[in-house]
């Protein structure tokens, strides 16, 4: 993909060694890791993306942030260590089994956080959010993500890049896997 800068942090790379051999690829191209128990798994990674079907996000949605393109080259979305849930392109349902679906990128649509009667700055582009957390991420007009409360839209932390972000809930999820331990819902 063309662009200026590249997510470096090799997310399905660091997944792949963490998990080992706990994960299984589905008909779909999704890699779900982590298997706690029935059909829970912990974190999951949808295929790559094309440069049409970004193109067709785009046409969508308007303009993508250049990050969030890079890594949608990499992951079409991601749900990390039940901590992060990255928006991505679903392919529809048709033909899947029950499990593709469940493990289906969520979509830019439905990641919107609730806001009430409070308004979101236009110049926000929200793409994931934390459901342990009750935070949702955006890219600001500089490129930097930031981590904003849902209920009082305060921002709770700064990140300069989506890599940045990335590599920080890597670490508190990897941290989680080599204790055992795991979110119950």
């Amino acid at each position: 993909m063309i662009g200026e800068e590249k997510v470096t942090f090799n997310l399905p790379f660091e997944l792949n060694h963490l998990y080992k051999d706990d994960r299984k690829r589905l008909r779909t191209g999704t890699i779900i890791f982590g298997h706690l128990y029935e059909d829970r798994w912990q974190t999951h990674i949808q295929r790559p993306l094309n440069n049409q079907e970004i193109k067709e996000l785009e046409e969508e949605y308007g303009v993508l942030p250049h990050e969030y393109k890079e890594f949608l080259s990499i992951t079409n979305g991601c749900y990390l260590f039940d901590l992060l849930r990255i928006a991505g392109k679903q392919d529809g349902y048709k033909g899947m089994s029950r499990e593709e679906q469940t493990f289906q990128p969520i979509s830019l649509r439905n990641i919107e956080p609730y806001l009430g009667k409070k308004e979101l700055p236009t110049h926000l582009f929200v793409f994931a959010d934390s459901m342990i957390k009750d935070r949702f991420y955006a890219f600001n007009q500089n490129g930097h993500v930031l981590e904003i409360n849902e209920r009082n839209l305060k921002t709770a932390a700064t990140y300069p890049s989506l890599e940045e972000l990335l590599k920080d809930i890597y670490a508190q999820g990897k941290e989680m896997v080599l204790r055992k331990e795991y979110i119950e819902f």
